[in-house]
């Protein structure tokens, strides 16, 4: 081989082990609907990258140089909250984070100079071993230290190492324990914020930590940050109308006030935006979730209220926008972020509930709202979004279709329900976005946005015809699935070096959205944990409008590519609660006794 070969080969092996780093797909599996290259799924769910800038900047400030401490530095986290409880301050020792030696600003924490260890085992320490950080508990108590203490810029740095923590590994299945005390005091970090960053790495880090174990602390989720979420996300001219969906003790003091909306900027308001979003999808999945439309129309409020923005300014691009929350993108954000969200309610009202009745309401009201951000000259990112939630509006609409009494192919389709009136109207414009031209858009978002935009175009044809949805309807029932092969994939989550997971419909598309929010590059962690199902079971897809025509009824990628090589992901058994457990033991006694005696036929009365 020649040297020549030598290099081109490497290259090659370079190039591909680029393309298949964490979040993007890998070669193999591409359907024949896609002909081109398909959408890199893990770039497109990087939401925020200023976020992800912030918190590298964080981790780094730890390590770049030696701690420094003042001579009347106070003790610091040796003076705990009295308030406190369960964790003791032995952990904790004198203050070298103290605010006095405020010369060295955000990297008072260096005196944590190494990483933790994947299985948290390993403590982290000071060099002069002042400082002691095992766990999520301690940080917490560091965070209860007086301002005078621990400055701002330090409580950043121990925002962004506590959510380092809770994303790495899930939570559970390291031994530390969720709980409400915890939590009210991460709520607390959040309303006492000074800086905006402050207030994003609290609030992420809040949500993390809520989502790693949902079912110990749902209540005080939705008591005491889900109205405080709510004054955030509210425009003021809408405050009055707002009802929430946190819990039947509710009540009008807990609502909106008519200044909060105008003192909120877009950087806090987009990310509260996801944050409501990202508790409500792990909170109500699988329930009524009564009430969640006025919260969607409450976001669709907040879109129209941005619609005179400049929604044709280009993003900032590569410009570090890492410091600046005045940006004129979060004002973008805001909108793609809402969309998004109105996307999860979709799935949750779709999932969760018997009757359809209510989310078709909700789409055919709302569609025609949604419609106009498709138009030419609109934001790409916009374009997207709005596409994608018009897609999936599609995709969980009831039609009605009864194709088990008398149906036949000569059936005319206008006597079908719609999300839309005018479905061709939808189609031209879709397709007149993908032959866009314009030079104002570069070629990177041009063909991303084209990309997405071809998948919601064949998607939208898919169920806007009878015919097409009646192979739906027979592959459902049948369980067998004939068009596997040109199968519209989306986009492929990356699990592991040799494992990824197709998605394959906008309703695990938008959920993923949101659970890469809450764990970032964590997410493959929390997924193939085997003691944290629900995340997993957050993607599982009940259709009602099939299982009771003989369909599946609930299915999900698990029950359709699982295997016994799949880290037990195929064959995991879903956890049963006590009543269920007595159930299934009755049962099995029953069979035993039968297959021993046979079945003697024996009622109450005879024993």
């Amino acid at each position: 081989m020649s040297t020549l070969e030598r290099e081109m080969r490497s290259q090659s092996r370079a190039s591909k082990t680029k393309q298949r780093r964490d979040g993007s797909r890998t070669p193999s599996g591409h359907s024949n609907y896609n002909t081109e290259d398909e959408e890199d799924y893990g770039e497109e769910l990087n939401l925020d990258s200023n976020f992800s800038k912030k918190l590298d900047e964080l981790l780094r400030s730890r390590t770049e140089n030696s701690p420094v401490r003042s001579d009347n530095a106070s003790d610091g986290f040796s003076s705990r909250s009295p308030s406190r409880t369960g964790v003791g301050s032995s952990a904790i020792g004198n203050g070298s984070l103290s605010s006095r030696s405020s010369s060295i600003n955000v990297k008072k924490y260096n005196n944590i100079d190494e990483e933790l260890s994947d299985d948290r085992s390993n403590s982290v320490s000071s060099a002069n071993s002042a400082t002691k950080i095992n766990g999520i508990a301690d940080i917490i108590t560091a965070l209860t230290s007086r301002r005078t203490q621990v400055s701002s810029a330090s409580r950043e740095v121990l925002f962004a190492e506590l959510y380092n923590m809770i994303v790495r590994n899930p939570v559970p299945a390291c031994g530390e324990i969720i709980n409400e005390n915890d939590l009210n005091y991460l709520i607390s970090f959040i309303k006492t914020s000074r800086s905006d960053w402050e207030f994003i790495l609290a609030l992420r880090a809040t949500v993390a930590y809520a989502c790693s174990d949902i079912d110990e602390i749902a209540t005080t989720v939705m008591e005491s940050l889900f109205p405080y979420l709510l004054k955030k996300i509210s425009p003021a001219s809408n405050t009055e109308n707002i009802t929430t969906t946190t819990s039947a003790n509710t009540n009008k003091s807990n609502l909106p006030s008519a200044s909060s909306g105008d003192e909120v900027s877009s950087f806090i308001r987009s990310n509260c935006i996801m944050a409501y979003g990202s508790l409500s999808l792990v909170i109500m999945d699988g329930s009524g979730c009564a009430g969640i439309e006025e919260v969607g129309e409450l976001l669709m409020d907040v879109i129209d209220g941005y619609s005179n923005l400049d929604t044709t300014k280009k993003s900032n691009g590569n410009q570090d926008t890492t410091n600046n929350t005045d940006s004129d993108d979060y004002d973008i954000q805001v909108v793609v972020n809402s969309l998004n969200t109105i996307g999860v309610i979709l799935t949750l009202m779709f999932k969760g509930r018997n009757s359809t009745q209510g989310l078709d309401d909700f789409i055919q009201d709302n569609l025609p709202r949604v419609f106009p951000l498709l138009e030419t000259g609109i934001n790409p990112s916009i374009q997207k979004s709005a596409a994608r939630l018009t897609a999936l509006m599609y995709e969980v609409f009831d039609y009605q279709d009864d194709y088990e009494s008398g149906y036949t192919d000569d059936d005319d389709d206008d006597n079908s329900l719609e999300p839309y009136y005018d479905v061709d109207e939808v189609l031209n414009t879709i397709n007149q976005l993908i032959r866009n031209s314009s030079k104002k858009i570069s070629k990177k978002d041009k063909k991303e946005t084209r990309s997405v935009l071809r998948d919601v175009s064949k998607t939208i044809e898919k169920y806007s015809t009878k015919e097409e949805r009646k192979k739906i309807f027979k592959s459902e029932k049948s369980e067998i699935n004939d068009d596997d092969d040109n199968q519209l994939v989306l986009g492929r989550l990356k699990l592991s070096k040799n494992k990824t997971l197709p998605i394959t419909s906008w309703f695990q598309h938008i959920r993923i959205f949101f659970l890469r929010w809450i764990f970032s590059n964590g997410l493959h962690s929390h997924l193939a944990n085997s003691k944290n199902s629900e995340i997993r079971e957050l993607l599982e897809v009940k259709d009602e409008r099939y299982s009771s025509a003989g369909g599946k009824g609930n299915t999900s990628y698990y029950d359709d590519h699982g295997d016994s090589t799949s880290s037990g992901w195929g064959n995991e058994t879903k956890k049963t609660n006590s009543k269920t457990k007595t159930m299934q033991i009755r049962t099995a006694r029953d069979l035993k006794l039968k297959s021993k005696f046979g079945d003697l036929s024996l009622e109450d009365n005879d024993l």
